[in-house]
């Protein structure tokens, strides 16, 4: 009877480190995971000043690392005579490819991929009124 009462707790003993293992495993491996995205930036017309939320990164064309997987994060351009352009963006992983995608956020909420990781913007020139 003892032997099988220490028979049992040794497995159940087993069975808590294996399960502990396997927990602890994989939170190491969601964190060992990149978390940005390597995406170009691109204005038509070329030359925007281009802000990531809210600090300075470049002028479009340029090639920029975000950082922040699943985070909302807000590009800006900015040219001399045409309209500011704000496009909200995430970096949404796809686990059966084991890649990431640039998602663009329409105002509705809803979003699209931007195929080969680039992004390009159209600027409106600005109404001048006479």
């Amino acid at each position: 009877m003892t032997r099988l009462i220490t028979l049992i707790v040794m497995l159940i003993n087993m069975a808590f480190i294996c399960g502990c293992s396997i927990i602890i495993g994989a939170i190491a491996a969601s964190q060992d995971e990149p978390t940005s995205l390597v995406v170009t930036i691109e204005s038509d017309p070329p030359g925007a000043e281009i802000y990531i939320n809210k600090k300075k990164v470049g002028t479009a064309p340029i090639k920029v690392t975000i950082e922040g997987l699943a985070k909302e994060h807000r590009i800006v351009f900015i040219k001399n005579g045409y309209q500011t352009r704000i496009e909200r963006v995430s970096i949404t992983p796809d686990r059966q490819l084991d890649k990431k995608n640039l998602s663009v956020i329409r105002s509705d909420g809803t979003s699209f991929e931007v195929g080969d990781q680039t992004l390009n913007v159209i600027l409106q020139k600005e109404e001048i009124f006479p």
